[in-house]
């Protein structure tokens, strides 16, 4: 499972983590020892793909959530003078609480393991200034493996970035899951119904995928033969799009759906074949096929 693929896997199965991992930026970096997320000039996840590619499915969300929620709780930004190695300890501690057992393995520092250290119990779902000044004297944290947490410089900018990918990505849950008393803004403040960024989800979905595209092109001339074509690359799959065309279907709507597909197919080099429906589904066709047939089939 690629990084693109386990963001998409997040949407579906955990949306609100999923739906904030999508507006990351993701970048490859062989420097990088395994996995992070700043926030400023924009948000982006960079990561190692050999220590990406040797864990299990379950690890790569579960590794996907942990940093997400480092930056949910504003851990880059709290530290203070407080040692790095401690405070990423007590970060690992307050933030592992919130991912879903399934994706925890031993290499996940969990309150459980820590108490168990300690010879006491320790309070669930406290802060991480908590859980620091809990562990800041014992001597077993030498044993315990976690990851410095690299401090970010906490400005207007990055805050407001922050919140926006907070208050847009926002679901309820019933089960009361995400308990986030550890925030420092009100999330139930101006939140709205969230909605999902198809046109985003869809690009990543569709980029870096699938077989090698090679074909002729005049704008890549030939290195061997002058003003001869020489060969294009690119990316994609075949994708099938159903575009709704019912009668609830504004023609500006349809119109705006082909544009964006349009631009999707030029970025990632898919092969969009898009079948009509309203109660049932038309004869899929090329996405060019579609566009000179302008004629809607449903309404």
């Amino acid at each position: 499972m690629t990084i693109y693929e386990a963001v998409l896997k997040l949407v579906m199965k955990e949306p609100f983590y999923g739906f904030i991992a999508s507006k990351l930026s993701i970048r490859e970096n062989s420097l990088c020892s395994g996995i992070n997320i700043k926030v400023y000039p924009q948000m982006e996840l960079t990561y190692n793909l050999k220590w990406f590619n040797s864990l299990t499915d379950n690890e790569k969300l579960g590794y996907i959530i942990h940093e997400l929620l480092h930056i949910i709780f504003y851990h880059p930004f709290r530290r203070g003078d407080r040692d790095k190695q401690l405070w990423a300890t007590a970060c690992d501690i307050a933030v592992n609480q919130y991912i879903p057992q399934i994706y925890l393995t031993e290499n996940f520092v969990t309150i459980s393991t820590i108490s168990e250290l300690l010879g006491r119990p320790l309070e669930l779902f406290r802060s991480s200034e908590y859980y620091y000044n809990e562990i800041k004297n014992t001597k077993f944290t030498s044993k315990v493996k976690s990851s410095i947490i690299e401090d970010q410089e906490l400005s207007n900018s990055n805050l407001n970035l922050i919140k926006e990918s907070i208050q847009t990505s926002f679901k309820n849950n019933k089960d009361g899951i995400y308990k986030l008393n550890e925030l420092s803004i009100n999330l139930g403040e101006g939140i709205t119904n969230s909605s999902v960024n198809w046109r985003l989800i869809l690009k990543k979905f569709l980029s870096k995928r699938g077989k090698i595209d090679i074909r002729k092109s005049y704008k890549r001339e030939s290195r061997r033969f002058d003003h001869y074509p020489g060969n294009r690359k690119s990316n994609g799959i075949e994708a099938l799009v159903a575009l709704d065309e019912s009668a609830s279907m504004k023609d500006e709507t349809i119109e705006m759906y082909i544009n964006e597909l349009m631009e999707i197919n030029k970025i990632t080099g898919a092969k969009i074949k898009i079948t009509q429906f309203d109660s049932t589904c038309t004869q899929p066709v090329s996405l060019g096929e579609y566009i000179k047939n302008t004629q809607r089939v449903k309404k």
